[in-house]
């Protein structure tokens, strides 16, 4: 039975990679390089207008990763190094993301002093408690707009 359980998820992983991979998605062609250099622009376009809030899918890596996650080679993926956007961003600026699956919030000081409000905010998949690891609730997460 193990077995068989092992043999499901490898097909269900080799299915959704060959969905993934290059067949159904083809953005700048799929090219990391490219794309990364125009989500940077996409984000210092935002940033350079002076948000009061900002969304994200990806984490700003400032607010840290939870500890079961931190040697996984594949957090890399979900989170980046955003201090040089929290560096330019306006005392009391939300920076709302998601993707992982443990919610968070910090306060972020940055090199002026103004405070950024980090809230990590994913929704997780049904079995999960995202708000628990943290003693969270969805209501630490509201904002007066």
């Amino acid at each position: 039975a193990e077995h068989g359980l092992h043999l499901g998820k490898q097909l269900a992983l080799c299915e959704w990679q060959t969905w993934y991979d290059n067949i159904v998605w083809n953005h700048m062609n799929n090219d990391p390089i490219s794309i990364l250099n125009d989500e940077e622009n996409k984000l210092n376009l935002i940033v350079n207008n002076k948000p009061k809030i900002i969304l994200t899918h990806f984490a700003p890596i400032e607010i840290g990763i939870q500890p079961k996650y931190a040697k996984y080679l594949t957090s890399a993926f979900f989170y980046f190094y955003a201090k040089k956007y929290l560096d330019n961003l306006d005392n009391d600026t939300y920076w709302i993301c998601g993707h992982t699956h443990d919610a968070a919030k910090l306060d972020y000081v940055n090199s002026s002093g103004n405070v950024i409000h980090i809230l990590l905010n994913p929704i997780g998949y049904p079995s999960e408690l995202p708000y628990d690891i943290n003693n969270l609730t969805k209501s630490d997460f509201l904002i007066n707009i």
